[in-house]
């Protein structure tokens, strides 16, 4: 899947689309290895959409503000800093 970079998630109608929108966000992943990323999905699954910026405050302001931060578990891949649920 082709990814699309989106300026913000902030009022967003990708994020609005979803069922249960989640943005988990990336500390360098291997498509992006020089950005903080916010990827978004929908439940469990993956989308095309996502946000990016060399720094990881700068990444968070682009999530919507009533989004509640998980920290990543000790499970979850290393390039994971955290999600928004």
């Amino acid at each position: 899947m082709k990814s699309i970079v989106l300026d913000t998630f902030i009022e967003s109608k990708e994020v609005a689309n979803c069922r249960m929108p989640m943005i988990v966000i990336y500390d360098k992943p291997l498509d992006h290895p020089h950005y903080f990323v916010g990827r978004l999905f929908d439940l469990d699954t993956p989308t095309c959409w996502l946000v990016k910026a060399l720094t990881l405050t700068e990444v968070i302001e682009k999530v919507p503000s009533h989004f509640t931060r998980m920290n990543r578990h000790p499970a979850d891949d290393k390039n994971i800093v955290c999600t928004y649920l």
